[in-house]
């Protein structure tokens, strides 16, 4: 007994085409999606770059001001040293006018 197979029937061969493209057509569905979402994250990763790109140049401007600010703040601590001595100055130049007129007073009447 040999077992014999019949070819299979156009139907049957039409409906297996149709399956393979519905599943066709459902891949190219599905990359469409997947398409439109990577655009959409590449997007996104453009307006990040930007968002970064800014705050890296205000962070330099920071910086830079930073250093202003420190040369400005030693700047004005000579200008205090400065200011403190002339007031020492002052206080001596007081201190021999005071005992001036300490000794004039004393020889006065």
């Amino acid at each position: 007994m040999s077992a014999t197979t019949s070819p299979p029937t156009l139907d049957f061969v039409m409906r297996r085409l149709d399956a393979v493209n519905n599943n066709i057509n459902d891949a190219r569905r599905s990359l469409s999606g997947i398409l439109a979402r990577f655009d959409g994250l590449e997007t996104r990763a453009g307006v990040m770059e930007g968002r970064f790109s800014g705050l890296e140049a205000r962070f330099a401007s920071v910086e830079k001001r930073l250093g202003a600010m420190e040369e400005r703040q030693e700047s004005m601590q000579a200008s205090l040293t400065r200011i403190n001595d002339k007031l020492i100055d002052h206080d001596a130049r007081f201190d021999a006018i005071d005992a001036t007129l300490a000794a004039i007073l004393a020889k006065l009447p």
